[in-house]
């Protein structure tokens, strides 16, 4: 492709115009080979091949996205005297400093799509916090490590016991982006393993202050690095301090508190090309530095930079995690960027009696979702001190909610490596104790680090389902598995293999596939019988690849049941949702659904039962074909004078 730049931009003017950061994105990548696309793939590291494997299996492990911004595009620019100062593949552009005339000359090139000015946002810090009312003394000796005045931040959620079995972190790698790193220094951070650091202010290795920083240029960064990665026995202890660290500094604290756009998407592709596996951001934005502002139809998930390049990340296998904000008791009150995000992990936060902060942001996002997705406590929080050797302080805000989270999520795939990202976020949603009635407050509930490495994970390998599962202290060979695929009728299964406490069961995948109930027995050290779950009539469902709790599925007779639907909450946009009737009998039926006014808005079935598993779908429109809004909807079946209902959650 041959392109001519016209005389007429060479021209020399003698006025000088003021030139500020612009996008300049292209139309195109140009002409994309298999040899473009085997040598994008031979740039990928090992850590970066594994999970997208998980993520997205082998065939689609290359993208659009990850193609590399066309040379010959990028060397023309640089002849018209322009200096690149982000490439930034995954949005196709590259960001630079323009004046007037030069943002005349780019978009004359046929390649241009457009030319679009880079938005300093504004961060927000939280005020910080000072011990309060609601503080309390933990005892440190009831655990295998001292953690000091940090025990309370990881205990609300249940992390040191899982710490007590091993699981650390170990083998995860978790990406910071914040103000700046001080971790060299102090004695709880100065042994952390940090594979990779970069300042993408001034565009260097250097994390920590350095000339040209404000004294307090670190200090937020180095107390979130702190609450995940810290170790120093008898002072702090971070959630995930086994895990290995990637840290970008993005944010600048000169004037005030601010992040250019193209330096947040440049950070992400930069760790991401380093095989990070979670990553967390403790800041949102939702005003331009320089004046106005986004407005909160904007948080809608596609409309800011950083949330779209938060999706694409997550598309590639990582697992994204936000702090949910601070505006709470605020006149912005909701959720900021990029919290919005469809798939990214909104945390928020709550004091130790699990009680949602004031100051933590809410949903839903403009478009009807439900965040925050969970929550962990962001209050009273236990930091260390950037700047100094050995000094620690009370910090709050979901600032600190989020790597708490973060910890939790790298906890569980120190656990559970074989997991992809979708079905980390999918297992935290569902141990959240808040689960089966999520709200724009507490969004799925506490984050509980036990309750997410306990939930059973299924894997098929070599033409078997392997189910593996924790259990903590139980007594010896009292372990039983029992499965089924009608969910009536169950196999008990007693041989497994032990790792400590995690057991590993399987069974054949060609009688037990795609789609079958399980729960597991065993006695405790009291020679108590405990099932999980809890109740009689709740299972674990594993279906397309995905397990879910369902219950209360056994009502009134056992000749007909209406099961409960899963998924549940669902969301039209990404799936339908899926009904079932066991049936035993035979007998004319309906199936219908109401709003919580009492109105038929959808009759799924009308006929004739026989015995079996009728399954229906629904897409969340009514009969007329509209799509409903979001909110509660009540499941109805009638069978030979018995009602059987179930409470059904839309969202968007």
């Amino acid at each position: 492709m041959n392109y001519k730049i016209p005389i007429l931009f060479f021209i020399f003017v003698a006025v000088s115009f003021p030139q500020e950061k612009y996008f300049v994105f292209f139309k195109d990548k140009g002409i994309i080979t298999p040899g473009l696309l085997q040598k994008t793939l031979d740039n990928f590291g090992e850590q970066t091949i594994e999970r997208r494997r998980k993520a997205l299996g082998i065939s689609e492990m290359v993208t659009f996205e990850d193609i590399p911004v066309n040379s010959i595009y990028i060397n023309l620019i640089k002849e018209t005297g322009v200096t690149i100062i982000n490439k930034l593949h995954w949005l196709n552009a590259f960001s630079a400093y323009l004046d007037d005339e030069q943002i005349t000359r780019i978009s004359a090139f046929p390649f241009v799509e457009r030319v679009q000015r880079v938005k300093k946002l504004k961060g927000k810090f939280p005020d910080t916090q000072v011990l309060s009312q609601l503080y309390k003394q933990y005892n440190s000796s009831l655990f295998d490590l001292d953690y000091g005045q940090s025990l309370g931040q990881l205990l609300l959620s249940d992390i040191p016991i899982v710490h007590s079995i091993g699981i650390t972190g170990k083998n995860v790698r978790i990406g910071l982006l914040d103000t700046g790193f001080d971790w060299k220094r102090h004695e709880s951070l100065i042994n952390s393993t940090v594979l990779a650091e970069y300042d993408f202010v001034f565009k260097d290795s250097v994390t920590s202050n350095q000339q040209g920083d404000v004294a307090s240029q670190h200090d937020h960064g180095t107390a979130v690095l702190s609450v995940i990665g810290a170790y120093k026995p008898g002072k702090l202890i971070g959630a995930a301090f086994n895990s290995s660290f990637i840290l970008a500094k993005t944010e600048d604290v000169r004037s005030e508190l601010h992040i250019e756009e193209d330096n947040f998407v440049a950070a992400l592709e930069w760790m991401e090309s380093l095989g990070v596996d979670v990553i967390s951001a403790s800041l949102g934005y939702n005003e331009f530095d320089s004046g106005g502002s986004y407005t909160y139809a904007d948080m809608n998930g596609k409309t800011t930079i950083v949330t779209k390049a938060s999706e694409i990340a997550f598309n590639k296998g990582i697992v994204m995690i936000n702090s949910a904000g601070n505006e709470g008791n605020k006149p912005w009150k909701y959720i900021t960027a990029p919290a919005d995000g469809f798939n990214v992990i909104a945390v928020g936060s709550v004091n130790n009696q699990n009680k949602v902060s004031g100051f933590s942001s809410l949903g839903p996002t403009s478009d009807g979702r439900i965040k925050p997705e969970i929550l962990a406590l962001g209050e009273n929080v236990y930091v260390a001190q950037a700047s100094t050797v050995n000094s620690y302080y009370y910090n709050g805000g979901t600032s600190f909610s989020a790597p708490v989270a973060a910890g939790v999520a790298a906890l569980l795939l120190s656990a559970h490596p074989y997991l992809s990202n979708t079905e980390v976020r999918q297992i935290l949603l569902a141990t959240g104790d808040n689960s089966t009635s999520p709200n724009n407050s507490r969004g799925y509930g506490l984050s509980s680090a036990l309750k997410a490495i306990s939930f059973p994970v299924v894997k098929q390998i070599d033409f078997r389902n392997n189910i593996y599962k924790y259990i903590f202290a139980p007594l010896k060979d009292s372990v039983k598995l029992f499965f089924s695929i009608s969910g009536y009728e169950f196999t008990v299964e007693n041989t497994y293999i032990r790792d400590s406490a995690k057991f590993t069961f399987s069974i054949p995948a060609q009688d037990y596939g795609n789609n079958f109930f399980f729960y597991f027995t065993y006695r405790d050290s009291s020679n108590n019988v405990i099932r999980d779950p809890i109740s009689e009539n709740t299972f674990y469902r594993y279906y397309n690849e995905k397990t879910t709790i369902e219950g209360n599925r056994i009502e009134g007779s056992k000749e007909f049941n209406l099961l409960q639907n899963y998924p549940n909450p669902f969301n039209p946009g990404i799936s339908a949702t899926t009904f079932e009737i066991a049936s035993l009998g035979s007998g004319y039926a309906s199936l219908e659904l109401f709003n919580v006014l009492g109105e038929r808005v959808k009759t799924l079935y009308k006929g004739y039962l026989f015995p079996g598993l009728l399954q229906f779908k629904w897409d969340g429109k009514n009969e007329s074909g509209k799509s409903l809004s979001p909110g509660v909807y009540i499941a109805l079946m009638s069978v030979r004078g018995e009602m059987y209902n179930k409470k059904v959650i839309l969202m968007k």
